[in-house]
């Protein structure tokens, strides 16, 4: 199932049958998952995302509803 799965979302279905069914002919034996992910997903970056820890003060803004009182801050 999870060969049919990296096929698909990975739009790899021919290349990846091609290869099953050469090392099927050769009778050699076929890859795990594991290495078969490595192989068509490969690994993407963790996303670095900037965080601001928000003082005390800004809470207690909210909580007494004077909220427009509170920074608004906007990411790039």
């Amino acid at each position: 199932m999870g060969v049919l799965r990296i096929a698909m979302d990975h739009d790899c279905e021919e290349r990846l049958g091609t290869e099953l069914l050469a090392l099927v002919d050769n009778k050699k034996p076929l890859p795990n998952l594991k290495a078969l992910q490595e192989r068509y997903i490969g690994t993407k970056p963790v996303p670095i995302i900037p965080v601001r820890q928000q003082d005390l003060a800004s809470y207690d803004h909210l909580l007494q509803g004077n909220w427009h009182l509170t920074e608004a801050v906007g990411h790039a």
